[in-house]
Formats: structure tokens, C-alpha cells, sequence
């Protein structure tokens, strides 16, 4: 399991995960119970709070199962997979729950109403979430440390699955001759001694370099200030 940086679009990401997850519950107890039964559920026996609490469980499943780190998006059947065992595992842990706590159960037999539907939505979601990262214009924003052979071809590689969110926004060099020079469509847009201040200008999600490690020229001070800071 990585740990995903929790840049603006992952905070989102997850916000929006939770609203589904937390509307599709309410929406459970009102498809088992009824609307009287219902309102008197989430009014009277907070009911709200216990789908905030389930919804936090389901949260952290995803989270165990990597499902906030955009590299895994790309493949569609592992998504699919990851987002069965993630429900799964959420459901048998809130099991144990309202065994242990039977007071945190919102009602009866809507736990397996609201995983169908947290399935459904949650499939639906990701899917479309792949679909989108394969638009040139969104997804992962990445930088290239370096202007060779190497990173030519990193750089080829990424624009030939573009499905798995990734966006080459450009190169970085020592050589200033070679800035804005285009390599085989992204371009060279700055010097690799400005590591850091490119990354702020252009919104960099993540760094690739791809360059060897020649005294005086590889950038370990700004890419270990950089992942300190936690802005890649």
C-alpha cells in the first residue's frame, strides 16, 4: 500500500467519493424502511451519524486498497477488482461494528441495500473517472527531468497510454540552448538547476527524471526539498 499525496485533485476526489457513499445510504434507508420509518430513523435515532460513520469505514478500505493513487486508475479490470474487495472488506469491518455495537446499525437490512448501491455508484464513477483520465487535456501532470535518449522515451511511452492519466507538460535541462526546443511533441521548459520553481509554475503532480546521475548536474537537493515539502 502507497501513501497517495493528498494534492487538490485526490482531496476531491475523495469528497466527492464521500458524498456518493454517504447519499447512497440515506437513499438505502429510505428504499428499505419507508419514508415515515426513514425520517424517524435519520431524525430520531441519528441516522445521519451512523451513515457518516459507515461512510469513514468505506474511506479507509479505499484507502487500504490504493484506490486514491491515479497510476491505478489506468487499468480498468484492476480498478474493478480493487473496488470489490475494498466494499467487501468495508462490509464485513462495519459487520463486526454493528455486532459489537448493535446501536450503530441503521436498520434492519439496509446495510445490504446500501452496499448494492454503493457498488453500482462506485463502479459507475470510477469508470467514468478513467474515461476522463484519458482526455489530453486532464490528468496527471508530469514533468521529465532530463532531455535525452532516456527521457524521449519515457516521454513516449506515457503519450501512448494516455488512458492511465498521465500528461507530459515537458523537459527540463542544464543546457540553455535547448530551451523550448521540442523534443518529439512536449518541449524543453526549463533549466533542471530551477527544479523547484518550475514545479510551482506549472503545477507538476509528478517528477520522472530520466537523466544519469553526473556529479554537479543531477538535482537531488531540489527533488529531496520537493518531496519534503510535499508539493510532488
Amino acid at each position: 500500500m502507497k501513501s497517495p499525496r493528498l494534492n487538490a485533485r485526490t482531496v476531491l476526489l475523495i469528497l466527492t467519493e464521500a458524498f456518493l457513499m454517504f447519499g447512497g445510504m440515506i437513499v438505502a434507508v429510505y428504499v428499505r424502511l419507508g419514508t415515515l420509518d426513514a425520517d424517524f430513523e435519520l431524525i430520531e435515532k441519528h441516522g445521519f451519524y451512523k451513515a457518516a460513520f459507515a461512510t469513514l469505514f468505506i474511506l479507509g478500505a479505499f484507502y487500504l486498497y490504493d484506490l486514491y493513487d491515479f497510476v491505478i486508475m489506468h487499468d480498468r479490470r484492476e480498478l474493478v477488482l480493487r473496488l470489490i474487495q475494498a466494499l467487501g472488506l468495508a462490509w464485513m469491518a462495519l459487520a463486526l461494528a454493528f455486532y459489537a455495537v448493535p446501536a450503530l446499525m441503521i436498520g434492519r437490512g439496509v446495510s445490504v441495500i446500501s452496499l448494492l448501491i454503493a457498488l453500482g455508484l462506485m463502479v459507475a464513477w470510477r469508470l467514468s473517472i478513467h474515461w476522463l483520465l484519458g482526455h489530453p487535456h486532464i490528468g496527471e501532470r508530469i514533468l521529465i527531468v532530463g532531455s535525452g535518449e532516456m527521457a524521449v522515451e519515457t516521454a513516449r511511452e506515457a503519450l501512448e497510454r494516455r488512458d492511465a492519466g498521465y500528461r507530459i507538460i515537458g523537459f527540463t535541462d542544464n543546457n540553455p540552448e535547448l530551451l523550448g526546443k521540442s523534443l518529439i511533441n512536449p518541449r524543453v521548459i526549463g533549466l533542471t538547476n530551477n527544479l523547484v520553481e518550475i514545479v510551482k509554475r506549472e503545477n507538476v503532480d509528478r517528477i520522472v527524471v530520466a537523466m544519469g546521475e553526473r556529479r554537479g548536474q543531477f538535482p537531488v537537493e531540489q527533488l529531496l526539498q520537493l518531496s519534503l515539502s510535499g508539493d510532488v
